[in-house]
């Protein structure tokens, strides 16, 4: 058997219309232990469908009534590591600002930023020069009596004199007694030492740290046990302008989405 991350995408579907765009999608991302890449895909298939089936109460998008629907994955890959432990790296995604200047918002979340999400493929190359980073224990104190599993989005902007900036976020599992970021912030400044590379079509680029975009309590692992199958890691939130695009993202393709911070206000469940 073997770990595999999910990326299944929940669209929020006009019930007036369902052809409306724009229109929102989560990306949730969850484990699935599975002996083959087949089995993982149909099982993820078969639970994205259950848990839409059970949101059967209508959800409000500005005031319009809405519906939600398993449309599908953005990926289904096998991690490469066999056990999962707390700085864990589970899956890394890249995009890139149309606003060159809007980097800095993709951390703050104060606003709603418009980036070309690039797909899951072999074109991005990471090198790590360093990882100093060891797992302290100054949340030992906190508001926990037992460790919890967390998920945490570290951001790091990649940067080249030859092209223009990316984004790389990485989300990472950790096993701590506090739910504030400064375990997070901690690992995301130190995994990554001076002289860190990447790589994408080609275009070298440099590493650096940017911030922390949310850090989440993993509702579906148990307090001192390891996460288990099926467990929601984490998500994010998009907006999405036509069936165009929405064809490429579930096809793994770059596409042009919004990304929204982590609560939409004008979404009222």
């Amino acid at each position: 058997m073997a770990w595999y991350l999910a990326k299944s995408i929940e669209i929020y579907k006009y019930a007036e219309d369902e052809t409306k765009y724009p229109c929102l999608f989560d990306e949730n991302i969850y484990l699935i232990e599975a002996a083959t890449l087949r089995e993982a895909k149909l099982s993820a298939a078969a639970f994205a469908k259950e848990k839409a089936a059970v949101w059967t109460s209508p959800r409000y998008i500005g005031g319009a009534e809405c519906r939600i629907v398993a449309a599908g994955f953005r990926a289904i890959e096998m991690l490469e590591s066999a056990a999962i432990e707390t700085n864990c790296v589970l899956s890394r995604t890249l995009y890139q600002p149309i606003e060159q200047g809007e980097i800095s918002l993709f951390v703050e979340q104060c606003k709603a930023i418009k980036v070309i999400y690039f797909g899951q493929d072999d074109r991005f190359r990471l090198e790590r020069k360093s990882n100093l980073f060891k797992p302290s224990n100054f949340c030992s104190v906190g508001n926990f009596e037992e460790p919890w599993w967390h998920a945490a989005h570290l951001v790091y902007s990649l940067t080249s004199k030859d092209s223009k900036a990316l984004i790389l976020e990485e989300l990472v599992v950790l096993e701590t007694l506090s739910d504030d970021w400064r375990e997070a912030e901690a690992l995301g400044a130190a995994c990554y030492g001076t002289g860190s590379l990447a790589s994408f079509d080609g275009v070298s680029y440099e590493v650096h740290f940017e911030g922390i975009r949310q850090v989440n309590l993993i509702p579906d692992a148990t307090v001192g046990i390891a996460l288990k199958d099926f467990a929601e890691i984490s998500y994010s939130k998009f907006e999405i302008g036509s069936s165009q695009e929405l064809e490429q993202l579930l096809t793994n393709k770059d596409c042009l989405v919004d990304l929204l911070p982590a609560s939409v206000s004008n979404l009222q469940l």
